[in-house]
């Protein structure tokens, strides 16, 4: 579980920070180009010299990745241009057809903490500061990734989720509600690697044991947060609650958007997919991109009246299903857990 603290932690301080950064992504900032190719592996597609302050590294171009190294090799290096290009198919095709970026992201991965809090100083200037209290991984602002290598578990692990946050914020005209681009976000945290291409990941939503398992723990001590709760709360106030708090919203996230795209045998399904839609065209309309407002305006009957009172009730009835025993072994497997 600590690891799952950590993530959240991360992921949590980094969206209280700039959750809704809309800066479009810049010419990188530090470091000097120069000549010089390595033959590209993989996802790889261009290897050229880049410096920071002095220290030799690499920018490594893929299909719709700019990644900026002064790591050597590693097996985390090794495997971030093809997870990157593998992470943006998954975000575009999993839950809506949604368009490819409009050039290619800028992600930065370092070596080691101190490298990355300089870094984050030259990319973001006074803005740095609340991103400095990050403990683990990294953020995405502004339509980057910044990161430091932590393994390449974890970091791949940070970078998935972050990596939804920077594909929005590149790529979106239009802006998510926090619950939607958060819940997302856990969504396409789960993955796991091939055992006959052991570099190549394999993007399972359902594969994500830390999120089960604090979902799992919030259903048996009775703290799960209803769905306004739930849809009108927000990642600083959770964290300021508590680290146990953190961890339910963010479990409690991943699970509505698996009900969304699963529950009640894939019924609202056809509109997440067109809210996904209408939020990359930035056309949520006035008042749409709101909280309980998207739920209301996306998935409820107007002849029923006030949708979320139902809606809560089967949420609440899935997580539930989900977190009963023996549903562990379906995670653990990659396949969903509901009951058929």
């Amino acid at each position: 579980m600590r690891r799952a603290i950590g993530l959240c932690l991360t992921v949590g301080l980094a969206f209280a920070a700039a959750g809704c950064a809309t800066d479009q992504p810049r010419t990188p900032a530090p470091g000097v180009a120069e000549t010089g190719v390595i033959p590209p592996r993989d996802a790889v597609l261009h290897v050229e010299a880049w410096t920071f302050e002095g220290i030799r590294g690499r920018a490594i171009t893929t299909r719709s990745f700019r990644i900026y190294t002064t790591s050597p090799d590693s097996l985390t290096i090794a495997r971030l241009p093809a997870f990157l290009d593998a992470a943006l198919t998954h975000y575009r095709s999993e839950l809506a057809a949604l368009p490819l970026p409009r050039a290619p992201m800028e992600t930065y991965m370092m070596p080691t903490r101190p490298q990355w809090e300089r870094l984050t100083r030259r990319l973001l200037g006074e803005r740095a500061g609340p991103y400095l209290r990050i403990v683990r991984g990294g953020f995405a602002a502004g339509g980057r990734g910044v990161y430091f290598d932590i393994g390449p578990r974890d970091s791949l692990l940070i970078a998935a989720h972050e990596g939804w946050h920077q594909y929005a914020q590149s790529t979106f005209a239009g802006t998510m509600p926090v619950w939607l681009d958060e819940g997302v976000a856990t969504y396409m945290e789960g993955f796991r690697w091939d055992p006959a291409q052991p570099d190549r990941a394999v993007f399972l939503p359902w594969s994500n044991p830390e999120r089960f398992d604090r979902l799992r723990e919030s259903v048996s001590t009775q703290r799960l947060l209803s769905l306004q709760e739930l849809l009108t709360t927000t990642p600083q106030r959770q964290i300021r609650r508590g680290s146990s708090e953190i961890l339910t919203y963010y479990a409690q996230l991943w699970a509505l958007i698996h009900f969304l795209h699963e529950g009640e045998q894939g019924r609202h399904a056809p509109a997440l997919a067109r809210l996904l839609r209408d939020a990359a065209a930035g056309s949520l309309g006035p008042g749409k991109g709101r909280d309980l407002d998207v739920l209301r305006s996306y998935f409820g009957n107007p002849q029923d009246g006030d949708p979320i009172v139902g809606l809560d009730a089967s949420y609440q009835r899935f997580v539930r299903d989900i977190a009963r025993a023996g549903a562990r072994n379906a995670v653990i497997a990659g396949r969903s857990p509901v009951s058929r």
